[in-house]
Protein backbone atom coordinates (compact mmCIF):
# COMPACT_ATOMS: atom_id res chain seq x y z
CA UNK A 1 0.00 0.00 0.00
CA UNK A 2 2.88 2.33 0.73
CA UNK A 3 4.01 2.15 -2.90
CA UNK A 4 0.51 2.90 -4.24
CA UNK A 5 0.10 5.92 -1.96
CA UNK A 6 3.43 7.29 -3.14
CA UNK A 7 2.24 6.83 -6.72
CA UNK A 8 -0.55 9.37 -6.15
CA UNK A 9 1.90 12.01 -4.97
CA UNK A 10 2.40 11.36 -1.26
CA UNK A 11 5.93 11.33 0.05
CA UNK A 12 7.24 8.24 1.82
CA UNK A 13 6.71 9.78 5.26
CA UNK A 14 3.30 11.22 4.36
CA UNK A 15 2.18 7.75 3.27
CA UNK A 16 3.47 6.19 6.52
CA UNK A 17 1.72 8.80 8.66
CA UNK A 18 -1.54 8.39 6.72
CA UNK A 19 -1.49 4.58 7.08
CA UNK A 20 -0.72 4.92 10.79
CA UNK A 21 -3.66 7.30 11.23
CA UNK A 22 -5.98 4.94 9.35
CA UNK A 23 -5.08 2.12 11.70
CA UNK A 24 -5.18 4.15 14.93
CA UNK A 25 -8.35 6.13 14.31
CA UNK A 26 -8.42 9.16 16.63
CA UNK A 27 -4.84 9.58 17.83
CA UNK A 28 -2.31 12.07 19.15
CA UNK A 29 0.78 13.24 17.27
CA UNK A 30 2.92 11.14 19.60
CA UNK A 31 0.94 7.96 18.92
CA UNK A 32 0.94 8.57 15.16
CA UNK A 33 4.69 9.25 15.17
CA UNK A 34 5.37 6.02 17.05
CA UNK A 35 3.16 3.95 14.76
CA UNK A 36 4.61 5.51 11.58
CA UNK A 37 8.21 5.14 12.76
CA UNK A 38 9.07 8.84 12.50
CA UNK A 39 9.98 11.44 15.11
CA UNK A 40 7.33 13.74 16.55
CA UNK A 41 8.44 16.86 14.67
CA UNK A 42 8.36 15.02 11.35
CA UNK A 43 4.95 13.51 12.19
CA UNK A 44 3.55 16.98 12.90
CA UNK A 45 4.86 18.34 9.58
CA UNK A 46 3.40 15.35 7.71
CA UNK A 47 0.06 15.71 9.50
CA UNK A 48 -0.17 19.39 8.51
CA UNK A 49 0.56 18.43 4.90
CA UNK A 50 -2.08 15.68 4.94
CA UNK A 51 -4.64 18.06 6.42
CA UNK A 52 -4.03 20.41 3.50
CA UNK A 53 -4.61 17.47 1.16
CA UNK A 54 -7.90 16.76 3.00
CA UNK A 55 -6.67 13.29 4.05
CA UNK A 56 -6.60 14.04 7.79
CA UNK A 57 -8.66 16.28 10.04
CA UNK A 58 -8.43 17.46 13.64
CA UNK A 59 -10.70 16.27 16.45
CA UNK A 60 -11.00 16.71 20.20
CA UNK A 61 -9.85 13.87 22.44
CA UNK A 62 -10.93 15.10 25.84
CA UNK A 63 -8.99 18.31 26.39
CA UNK A 64 -6.30 17.33 23.93
CA UNK A 65 -6.16 17.71 20.16
CA UNK A 66 -6.18 14.53 18.11
CA UNK A 67 -6.01 13.67 14.45
CA UNK A 68 -8.19 11.37 12.38
CA UNK A 69 -7.71 9.95 8.90
CA UNK A 70 -10.41 10.79 6.36
CA UNK A 71 -12.35 8.04 4.61
CA UNK A 72 -10.00 6.34 2.09
CA UNK A 73 -12.42 7.33 -0.67
CA UNK A 74 -10.89 10.80 -0.33
CA UNK A 75 -7.89 9.35 -2.12
CA UNK A 76 -10.02 8.98 -5.25
CA UNK A 77 -10.92 12.67 -5.03
CA UNK A 78 -7.21 13.47 -4.71
CA UNK A 79 -6.48 11.42 -7.84
CA UNK A 80 -9.26 13.18 -9.76
CA UNK A 81 -7.94 16.58 -8.71
CA UNK A 82 -4.43 15.61 -9.80
CA UNK A 83 -5.82 14.39 -13.11
CA UNK A 84 -7.61 17.70 -13.63
CA UNK A 85 -4.44 19.62 -12.77
CA UNK A 86 -2.44 17.52 -15.22
CA UNK A 87 -4.99 18.19 -17.98
CA UNK A 88 -4.88 21.93 -17.30
CA UNK A 89 -1.08 21.84 -17.20
CA UNK A 90 -1.07 19.97 -20.50
CA UNK A 91 -3.11 22.73 -22.13
CA UNK A 92 -0.79 25.38 -20.65
CA UNK A 93 2.27 23.58 -22.02
CA UNK A 94 0.64 23.15 -25.45
CA UNK A 95 -0.01 26.91 -25.52
CA UNK A 96 3.63 27.80 -24.86
CA UNK A 97 5.15 24.90 -26.79
CA UNK A 98 6.16 27.02 -29.83
CA UNK A 99 8.09 29.38 -27.55
CA UNK A 100 9.68 26.47 -25.69
CA UNK A 101 10.77 25.00 -29.02
CA UNK A 102 12.32 28.30 -30.03
CA UNK A 103 14.29 28.30 -26.76
CA UNK A 104 15.33 24.70 -27.45
CA UNK A 105 16.68 25.88 -30.80
CA UNK A 106 19.15 28.13 -28.99
CA UNK A 107 21.77 25.38 -28.65
CA UNK A 108 25.35 26.33 -29.56
CA UNK A 109 25.05 25.05 -33.14
CA UNK A 110 21.34 25.60 -33.70
CA UNK A 111 19.71 28.69 -35.19
CA UNK A 112 16.74 30.18 -33.40
CA UNK A 113 13.63 29.88 -35.56
CA UNK A 114 10.28 31.61 -35.06
CA UNK A 115 7.23 30.98 -37.20
CA UNK A 116 4.32 33.38 -37.81
CA UNK A 117 1.08 33.16 -39.76
CA UNK A 118 -1.98 35.31 -40.36
CA UNK A 119 -2.65 38.87 -41.41
CA UNK A 120 -0.31 40.41 -38.82
CA UNK A 121 2.77 38.45 -39.96
CA UNK A 122 4.45 41.37 -41.69
CA UNK A 123 3.74 43.75 -38.82
CA UNK A 124 5.16 41.27 -36.28
CA UNK A 125 8.34 40.87 -38.31
CA UNK A 126 8.85 44.59 -38.85
CA UNK A 127 8.31 45.10 -35.13
CA UNK A 128 11.11 42.62 -34.50
CA UNK A 129 13.34 44.57 -36.89
CA UNK A 130 12.63 47.78 -34.96
CA UNK A 131 13.15 46.09 -31.58
CA UNK A 132 16.44 44.58 -32.74
CA UNK A 133 17.65 48.06 -33.78
CA UNK A 134 20.23 46.93 -36.37
CA UNK A 135 22.63 49.46 -37.87
CA UNK A 136 21.40 48.52 -41.33
CA UNK A 137 19.06 46.18 -43.16
CA UNK A 138 19.09 44.62 -46.62
CA UNK A 139 15.67 43.87 -48.06
CA UNK A 140 14.24 42.37 -51.22
CA UNK A 141 10.50 42.49 -51.85
CA UNK A 142 7.85 42.33 -54.58
CA UNK A 143 6.17 45.74 -54.41
CA UNK A 144 2.91 44.60 -56.03
CA UNK A 145 2.36 41.91 -53.39
CA UNK A 146 3.51 44.04 -50.47
CA UNK A 147 0.92 46.65 -51.45
CA UNK A 148 -1.78 44.08 -50.57
CA UNK A 149 -0.38 43.82 -47.04
CA UNK A 150 0.47 47.42 -46.21
CA UNK A 151 -1.29 50.57 -47.33
CA UNK A 152 0.81 53.43 -48.66
CA UNK A 153 0.37 55.18 -45.31
CA UNK A 154 1.48 52.11 -43.31
CA UNK A 155 4.54 51.65 -45.52
CA UNK A 156 5.47 55.29 -44.99
CA UNK A 157 5.02 54.93 -41.23
CA UNK A 158 7.37 51.94 -41.14
CA UNK A 159 9.89 53.80 -43.27
CA UNK A 160 9.77 56.83 -40.96
CA UNK A 161 10.30 54.54 -37.95
CA UNK A 162 13.40 53.16 -39.66
CA UNK A 163 14.66 56.70 -40.19
CA UNK A 164 13.94 57.62 -36.58
CA UNK A 165 16.02 54.64 -35.43
CA UNK A 166 18.77 55.68 -37.87
CA UNK A 167 18.65 52.31 -39.60
CA UNK A 168 20.32 52.38 -43.01
CA UNK A 169 18.42 50.55 -45.75
CA UNK A 170 19.34 48.90 -49.02
CA UNK A 171 16.32 47.72 -50.95
CA UNK A 172 15.86 45.58 -54.02
CA UNK A 173 12.33 45.47 -55.36
CA UNK A 174 10.30 44.20 -58.28
CA UNK A 175 7.28 46.04 -59.67
CA UNK A 176 5.06 45.28 -62.64
CA UNK A 177 4.84 48.94 -63.69
CA UNK A 178 8.59 49.45 -63.46
CA UNK A 179 10.68 51.47 -61.03
CA UNK A 180 9.20 54.15 -58.81
CA UNK A 181 9.58 57.64 -60.16
CA UNK A 182 10.37 58.98 -56.69
CA UNK A 183 12.61 56.72 -54.58
CA UNK A 184 12.14 56.56 -50.82
CA UNK A 185 14.34 59.10 -49.08
CA UNK A 186 17.11 57.89 -46.78
CA UNK A 187 17.11 54.52 -48.56
CA UNK A 188 19.29 53.07 -51.29
CA UNK A 189 16.97 51.38 -53.78
CA UNK A 190 17.46 49.32 -56.88
CA UNK A 191 14.78 48.02 -59.20
CA UNK A 192 14.60 44.51 -60.63
CA UNK A 193 12.24 43.65 -63.52
CA UNK A 194 9.46 41.34 -62.40
CA UNK A 195 9.63 39.27 -65.57
CA UNK A 196 13.26 38.40 -64.89
CA UNK A 197 12.90 38.06 -61.11
CA UNK A 198 9.36 36.77 -60.36
CA UNK A 199 9.64 36.80 -56.56
CA UNK A 200 6.56 36.57 -54.32
CA UNK A 201 8.20 36.74 -50.89
CA UNK A 202 10.01 39.41 -48.95
CA UNK A 203 13.48 38.79 -47.52
CA UNK A 204 14.92 41.01 -44.81
CA UNK A 205 18.47 40.61 -43.50
CA UNK A 206 19.24 42.45 -40.26
CA UNK A 207 21.80 41.98 -37.54
CA UNK A 208 22.15 38.17 -37.17
CA UNK A 209 18.64 37.49 -38.45
CA UNK A 210 16.86 36.70 -41.69
CA UNK A 211 13.12 37.23 -42.01
CA UNK A 212 11.10 35.73 -44.84
CA UNK A 213 7.46 36.61 -45.56
CA UNK A 214 5.43 34.70 -48.14
CA UNK A 215 3.16 37.37 -49.66
CA UNK A 216 1.14 35.28 -52.09
CA UNK A 217 -1.52 32.85 -50.87
CA UNK A 218 -1.50 32.11 -47.15
CA UNK A 219 0.52 34.68 -45.25
CA UNK A 220 3.36 33.02 -43.37
CA UNK A 221 6.62 34.31 -42.04
CA UNK A 222 9.81 32.98 -40.50
CA UNK A 223 12.61 34.64 -38.55
CA UNK A 224 15.86 32.70 -38.46
CA UNK A 225 18.52 33.90 -36.04
CA UNK A 226 21.95 32.59 -37.04
CA UNK A 227 25.12 34.56 -37.60
CA UNK A 228 26.42 32.14 -40.23
CA UNK A 229 23.18 32.02 -42.21
CA UNK A 230 22.77 35.82 -42.01
CA UNK A 231 26.32 36.34 -43.27
CA UNK A 232 25.71 33.99 -46.20
CA UNK A 233 22.45 35.73 -47.08
CA UNK A 234 24.19 39.10 -46.99
CA UNK A 235 26.71 37.76 -49.51
CA UNK A 236 23.86 36.57 -51.74
CA UNK A 237 22.14 39.93 -51.42
CA UNK A 238 25.32 41.72 -52.41
CA UNK A 239 25.50 39.61 -55.58
CA UNK A 240 21.90 40.53 -56.42
CA UNK A 241 22.57 44.18 -55.56
CA UNK A 242 25.50 44.33 -57.94
CA UNK A 243 23.53 42.53 -60.66
CA UNK A 244 20.67 45.04 -60.33
CA UNK A 245 22.97 47.86 -61.42
CA UNK A 246 22.33 47.09 -65.09
CA UNK A 247 18.56 47.65 -64.69
CA UNK A 248 18.81 51.15 -63.25
CA UNK A 249 17.91 54.16 -65.40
Amino acid sequence: MLHELKQIGLSDKEAKVYLASLELGKASVQDIAKKAGVNRTTAYIMIESLIKRSLLYTAKNGKRLAYVAENPEKILELIRLRKKDFEENEQDIIAILPELKSIYNLGPEKPRIRFFEGKDVARAIFNDVLQTKPHSIDEMYPADYLRNIFSKEESETIHQQMIAEKIKQRTLYTRKEGPYETPLSESEERFLPQTTFPVSASIIIYDKKIALIALRGKLIGVIVESEEIARTMQTMFQLAWDAAEQFQN
